[in-house]
Order: structure tokens, then C-alpha cells, then sequence
């Protein structure tokens, strides 16, 4: 019996502990080049996607954080065969919804890996059926792997291939799915040209500042940190009663919590944000 099918039979049966400290033993040995890994690629791959699927989510998070770290190191001949190609069967509504969360992180990784043609032709179409996952949580983790895809793509196929899924994103019925749109599209604001700013981002920014005060406390987070980067971006898109609007909902953020409201750690959080964007 080989070493590595040795290691396979004895994590099979292994316990959380054992498999957590392996999880971590792999990414020692990875990123501290203390095999060769072009010799040992195979038997070290091997054990860790046999790993992902662990019934224990904790372990199987653990795993897939050592094959994260393990693709920056990995040739892209490898990562190609031994991790996309079963990442398509992965990425399938029949499987579980812990193995589409762990293919979303793991096409968010790649995607640096490869030119925008591979990116563009085989990782974008997977990633773009994720979007339209029926769970929640699978939407809402590729939304924010869609920032690397876009990089991967190039500003062009981006405005054309990834904008538009973003939108369609930032109207979701889930408000995680919808944090998530946003925060991506004021991530990727320097790759949007000045038309989609004036046409799509404007509108967007300014019916989340409306509709914040409803929401929950993660949207006004992130939209009170993101405050002077859209006021930054987009100043050159906006008109005066725009202008005022924008000043108007920053007012209110700055005493959230201040008001009449029960004050917590978040509204404190919301109005550091401020103090923080104020310049």
C-alpha cells in the first residue's frame, strides 16, 4: 500500500481532530514547499478533494481552505484537470449545497489562475449558473466571487457579461444576495465606464440609500463604508438634487442610533464608517 492510499484510509475513518490537523498539516507542507509539489501533486490533490465532501462542515471548510491555498501554487495543466473539470459536476444543483459553496470559492480563486480567454469561455458560464442557484447562500458567495471573474475578464467582457448579472443580483429577493451585488459593483466602480455609472450604478446607489433605513443592519454597514467611494466615483455622474441626497442620507448615518433608536455596536460601527468617509 502506498503512503498516500495509506493516508486516504486512515482519514476516511478518522475522527474531527485528526482530520482538522491533516487539513493543516497539507497546507504546512504546501506552503512551505517541503515536497516538491510537481512530484506529489497527485497524491496530495487527491486526499484533499476526497476531503471536501466531509459530513463534518467544519472539517470540510478546513479542506477547502488548504486546496485554496494549495491553486497559488499548483501549474494551471493541473488545476485544469484535476480541479475544474470535476468542479462542473460539483457545481450541479444535484449535489450538495456545502459542494456549490465550496465550487463558487474555488472558481473566485482560479480565475487569476488562467488568460480571460479560459476565464471567459469555461469558468464564466459556471460561475453565471451559481448566480442563478435556488439556495440563497450558493447566490450570495459566487455574487462575491464575480469581482475576481470580472479581473479575469477584462473591462469589456465585464460591462457586457458581468454588469448586467450583477443587477439582476442586486434586485434579489435574499438581502444577503443583494449586499452582495452591491458591495461587488462598488468593488469593481474603476472597471465601469462613465455611461454605466450615469446609467446603472446612480440609480442603483441611490434607491439602496432610500431603502436602507428599512433594511437590515449588514446593508447599512457596508453602505456607510462604502460612502466615500461611491461619493468619490460617482461625482461626476450625479446632478445637484443627487448631490443633496447623497449628503442628506450621510447625515442621517451619522447618528444612527442617536435618534430616538436603541443604540448598539453596529450603529456605533455605522457611525465610525462616517467619521472614517468624512473627508
Amino acid at each position: 500500500i502506498s503512503a498516500s492510499c495509506l493516508t486516504q484510509e486512515v482519514l476516511h475513518v478518522a475522527g474531527a481532530d485528526i482530520q482538522l490537523a491533516a487539513a493543516a498539516s497539507f497546507l504546512t507542507v504546501l506552503q512551505d514547499d517541503i515536497v516538491l509539489i510537481h512530484t506529489h501533486t497527485y497524491s496530495i490533490l487527491k486526499t484533499v478533494l476526497l476531503n471536501l465532501n466531509h459530513r463534518d462542515t467544519v472539517v470540510s471548510n478546513a479542506w477547502l481552505e488548504t486546496l485554496l491555498s494549495a491553486i497559488n501554487a499548483l501549474p494551471k495543466e493541473t488545476i485544469k484537470q484535476e480541479i475544474l473539470n470535476p468542479l462542473v459536476y460539483k457545481a450541479q444543483l444535484t449535489q450538495s449545497v456545502q459542494a456549490r459553496l465550496a465550487s463558487c470559492r474555488i472558481l473566485g480563486k482560479v480565475a487569476c489562475k488562467f488568460d480571460s480567454h479560459i476565464v471567459r469561455k469555461e469558468l464564466l458560464p459556471l460561475a453565471r449558473s451559481l448566480c442563478q442557484d435556488v439556495e440563497y447562500e450558493v447566490r450570495s458567495c459566487m455574487c462575491r466571487q464575480l469581482e475576481n471573474i470580472a479581473r479575469g475578464i477584462g473591462v469589456e467582457d465585464t460591462k457586457v457579461e458581468v454588469l448586467p448579472e450583477l443587477v439582476e443580483l442586486a434586485g434579489d429577493e435574499e438581502s444577503s444576495v443583494r449586499l452582495a451585488a452591491f458591495d461587488t459593483i462598488i468593488n469593481l466602480m474603476e472597471m465601469i465606464d462613465s455611461d454605466d455609472r450615469a446609467c446603472v450604478l446612480v440609480p442603483l446607489v441611490m434607491s439602496v440609500c432610500d431603502q436602507s433605513s428599512q433594511s437590515d443592519e449588514a446593508v447599512v454597514t457596508s453602505l456607510s463604508f462604502q460612502y466615500g467611494k461611491l461619493c468619490n466615483g460617482l461625482a461626476a455622474c450625479l446632478n445637484q438634487e443627487q448631490h443633496g441626497h447623497l449628503l442628506q442620507r450621510y447625515k442621517q448615518l451619522c447618528v444612527v442610533g442617536r435618534t430616538g433608536q436603541t443604540d448598539s455596536n453596529q450603529h456605533t460601527l455605522v457611525r465610525c464608517n462616517c467619521c472614517f468617509n468624512m473627508p
